[in-house]
């Protein structure tokens, strides 16, 4: 195993723990695969040809130092250096075009052992480029580090040590132990020549995400344990391996083998912490609104993946966040041995993942198959639609092994320093797309804490075993997030739903005046309305079919409010709050409440600006709507601005949702709120995505 004291974090091989416990060189290396190596077991390993330039950040006046040594020390080394502006990189696609080349070593002897402890200064840099614009040089920006071992350039090119480091002028000498957090790059390969411990490592590597709100971010620590490989890389992105595959099945979030897939990396792979231009972790987490399953007709939430070929058609996924972000569905299909849902979302389960854009609809779409691409049987599922901020994967690629013992291996951490971590939740499922062998092991559906055995993702060395070999293996984590749920139905022909659902709907006065008093009256109690049986859970004699009223969440404490709000005066506010509770046989679909301002009473239209803005709502207008769902209560513009609530003035051409309103004298416009698909009630208060209230105020004229 690898070691080096207090984890110290420099710019090169020091960081990177090329040692051994007793603090004296090891007799195999992870060599760091060169710019354009080839590697010769690339059919085998999935390690192939591409370019790995390294990118330093650099300040006005820093000097860049570069020091290298080859597989051996008879080996030439070469050095080139570009430049590139501020604002170049940001996430990766593809490699940037070609900056400007501002230094050249050409073929080269080492300055530095391929044996050195890397334990002090170095007085003798291959390249001391001194960015200052007074020096001749490009100032600020971005710098790409190209290195070569001109020796063995090529196949299996490796360089055994090497070192980056920036110094504030040309007479420093470069001390490759320093915490700089500036070098990074896409791709971090290397070439181990071992599967086991003989070149293990225990490197941490530091991966800025974005926070998903404005000038935030997530940093993860990932900490690798006697990791090794005959040939590996790193490299990190938000959703893993790519999906869907070449097989045309989604694989994101899964270990699967290296054959028919493959992983691209987005983010930025640090060597320390960063220090240039992170933001601090978002405080709030992401709101999810009008959660639903829809057919491709847009019908209902029913498809028919199993009708005869040429009918079929495929469901989606519809919502909205409030936030760039990720989202993972997991549909509940699969107990994980083949006995179908277990109101789990977790092993054999369909996992989707993908992006979300800020305060626009997402539209994901299913085909009714499983993670291997079999059509599901008919019959009723839930699926779980979860939005995340700061989604961070670490893919291993042709890992034999990770941990030297039980339960000790690889791990992430949430980090605000090189110093200073704090655990999370990890996940990985290597059960679902490698058909459980021997070994495997997952942290779904809730995933483990990284300081704690179970979070810690162990595999086998490649002789005794591991299934590592051959393998993308996933692990990831992710910062702030929200959930909801939603039912779906598989059916042989896709025809409209036919059930019996139910709304109950229970209005209450709760508030005037912003106090939940009114003189003698308290407004913050539970009355059970003797003219009204839907407005608890005590059902008749006989019964009513069918049995709407048993699933309220605690009337005595959740349907608060007052059926007379006492005695009020012109000028005075009265808010308004009406419980929904779906409480058929079947979900709900397409809900809309529609409830009418009473008679002499004007509607505020900024009673509830103060509350969190629904998303897909005007920037800026008044919100005078408030729904509480799912747990989470959000407010609504009251204009036609893209969100699902309403406020229709007087003289409006009413939606057909309000034919069923109660007739008045007045018409003082009317609230109207779309819910969406709501899943029938199982139980008191569950799920929650069954139950609601929306609230209004009014003025007295």
């Amino acid at each position: 195993m690898l070691w080096v004291p207090s984890k110290a974090l420099a710019e090169g091989s020091y960081q990177l723990e090329l040692r051994d416990e007793t603090n004296s060189v090891p007799t195999q290396f992870q060599g760091l695969l060169e710019y354009d190596s080839t590697y010769s077991g690339a059919s085998s390993s999935g390690i192939t040809q591409k370019d790995r330039p390294l990118y330093v950040d650099v300040q006005a006046g820093e000097v860049i130092n570069v020091s290298a040594c080859g597989r051996s020390n008879a080996d030439s080394v070469e050095v080139e250096i570009y430049y590139h502006p501020p604002g170049t990189f940001n996430e990766f696609t593809t490699l940037p075009p070609l900056g400007t080349k501002v230094a050249d070593t050409g073929s080269v002897g080492n300055n530095i052992s391929c044996t050195s402890d890397m334990n002090g200064v170095i007085t003798n840099p291959l390249v001391r480029y001194d960015s200052d614009s007074a020096a001749g040089g490009q100032g600020s920006g971005t710098y790409e580090i190209r290195l070569f071992n001109a020796s063995q350039n090529g196949n299996n090119g490796t360089l055994n040590r090497f070192d980056i480091t920036l110094t504030p002028d040309t007479t420093t000498d470069p001390d490759p132990r320093l915490n700089q957090g500036r070098l990074w790059t896409y791709i971090w390969g290397f070439r181990g020549n071992s599967f086991g411990s003989a070149s293990a490592a225990d490197t941490n590597y530091y991966v800025p995400v974005p926070g998903g709100f404005p000038n935030t971010n997530f940093v993860w620590q990932l900490d690798l344990n006697n990791f090794a490989g005959f040939a590996y890389e790193i490299i990190a992105n938000e959703l893993g391996v790519d999906s869907p595959n070449a097989a045309g099945n989604n694989v994101a979030g899964l270990s699967v083998p290296i054959s028919g897939n493959s992983a691209t990396p987005q983010y930025k792979v640090y060597l320390s912490y960063p220090t240039l231009n992170i933001g601090p972790p978002p405080a709030q987490s992401p709101v999810i609104s009008n959660l639903r399953f829809e057919d491709s007709a847009g019908v209902d939430f029913t498809f028919s993946p199993t009708a005869t070929p040429g009918v079929q058609d495929t469901g989606f996924f519809k919502f909205t966040s409030n936030v760039d972000g990720t989202y993972g569905i997991i549909i509940d299909t699969d107990d994980g041995n083949g006995n179908g849902p277990d109101g789990i979302y977790g092993p054999g389960d369909v996992l989707l993942l993908g992006t979300t854009q800020a305060n626009a609809e997402t539209s994901v779409e299913w085909d009714g198959k499983d993670a291997n691409g079999n059509t599901l049987p008919v019959g009723n599922y839930n699926a779980q639609v979860q939005v995340r901020l700061g989604e961070y994967h670490f893919v291993a690629t042709d890992a034999e092994t990770s941990g030297g013992g039980a339960q000790n291996g690889l791990t992430i951490f949430r980090a605000s320093s090189n110093t200073n971590t704090s655990n999370t939740l990890v996940y990985w499922d290597d059960i679902t797309g490698l058909g459980n062998p021997a070994g495997a092991t997952t942290t779904l559906p809730n995933g483990a804490l990284s300081n704690t055995p179970a979070g810690k993702h162990t595999w086998g060395n490649f002789s005794s075993g591991g299934f590592g070999n051959l393998r993308h293996i996933d692990t990831y984590v992710f910062g702030n997030s929200s959930s909801s749920t939603t039912p779906l139905v598989i059916e042989t022909t896709d025809t409209p739903v036919t059930n019996n659902p139910n709304v109950l709907l229970v209005k209450r006065i709760t508030r005037v005046n912003g106090l939940t008093t009114n003189g003698s009256t308290n407004l913050n109690v539970y009355v059970d309305d003797p003219n009204y049986p839907y407005d608890d859970n005590t059902l008749d004699s006989p019964a009513p079919t069918p049995l709407d009223t048993e699933y309220w969440p605690t009337p005595s404490t959740y349907l608060l409010g007052a059926t007379n709000g006492g005695e009020t005066r012109p000028g005075d506010e009265i808010e308004y709050t009406i419980y929904f509770l779906s409480t058929g046989d079947k979900a709900a679909v397409d809900v809309q409440l529609c409830d009418k301002v009473p008679s002499f009473q004007t509607f505020i239209p900024d009673a509830y600006n103060s509350v969190t803005p629904a998303p897909s709502g005007g920037v800026g207008a008044n919100r005078g709507i408030a729904v509480e769902y799912n747990g989470t209560p959000l407010s609504y513009t009251n204009d036609a601005d893209g969100d699902t609530a309403q406020y229709y003035p007087p003289g409006s051409t009413l939606p057909a949702a309000c034919d069923n309103a109660p007739a008045q004298a007045e018409d003082n416009g009317a609230v109207v709120i779309n819910l969406g698909n709501l899943p029938e009630s199982t139980a008191p208060g569950t799920p929650t995505t069954s139950y609601g209230a929306l609230k209004f105020r009014a003025k007295v004229k």
